[in-house]
């Protein structure tokens, strides 16, 4: 079980990463930022892959047995894995494929498009009233860190960035396709075989 575990949870660990950068990319090809408002629609497709690669280990490797401390530990290892490819894709793509920076340079801009959104809001909600003066200053000393953030990125910050949110929506993902896979068919079945086993 344990080789079986370790590479199915690897393959599927760098299928996941590849389909999510390939979402990526094409959201950059059809003339979208790859790191905006679409970007996490890839959650889909990554919890696809977490889910066909617990079911393939479950019923096709381990005689339909998926214990909930298995499902976890084969979650991990894809969610480290595919989180560690990602990163990599992202950094050869951003920092040594797209030497004019293109991709970093629309995600910059849209996201301080979006701070010169909230800001300007910020102000009218200061100017109305619905904010006090200690508020709002804190929140526009907030904006300049973030800005200031954004317009030094390069493609070692994206990447980590990056792969930092596919690893916390890759452990959130994991607890929740265990509990469905783990009182599903596979459960049942893993029961059935252990209750047979003990009866001989």
């Amino acid at each position: 079980m344990r080789k079986y575990l370790l590479k199915t949870a690897v393959l599927f660990g760098l299928l996941s990463a590849l389909v999510c950068f390939l979402y990526m990319f094409t959201l950059n090809v059809l003339g979208n930022n790859p790191f905006g408002r679409y970007q996490m629609m890839y959650l889909g497709f990554y919890g696809m892959c977490i889910a066909v690669g617990m079911w393939y280990f479950r019923d096709r490797q381990n005689a339909g047995v998926l214990r909930p401390q298995v499902a976890i530990l084969f979650g991990m290892i894809l969610n480290t894995v595919g989180t560690v490819f990602l990163g990599l894709l992202l950094f050869v793509w951003t920092g040594v494929l797209d030497q004019e920076q293109k991709v970093i340079g629309i995600h910059r801009e849209q996201s301080l498009e979006l701070i010169a959104s909230s800001e300007r809001a910020m102000k009218e909600a200061k100017d109305s009233g619905q904010l006090e003066e200690e508020q709002f200053q804190e929140n526009m000393i907030a904006f300049e860190d973030q800005k200031e953030a954004i317009r030094t990125m390069d493609a070692m910050y994206l990447s980590y960035d990056q792969s930092i949110r596919f690893f916390i929506a890759g452990m959130f993902l994991t607890f929740f396709f265990m509990l469905i896979m783990k009182s599903g068919k596979g459960d049942s079945r893993g029961r059935s075989q252990i209750s047979g086993k003990s009866k001989k």
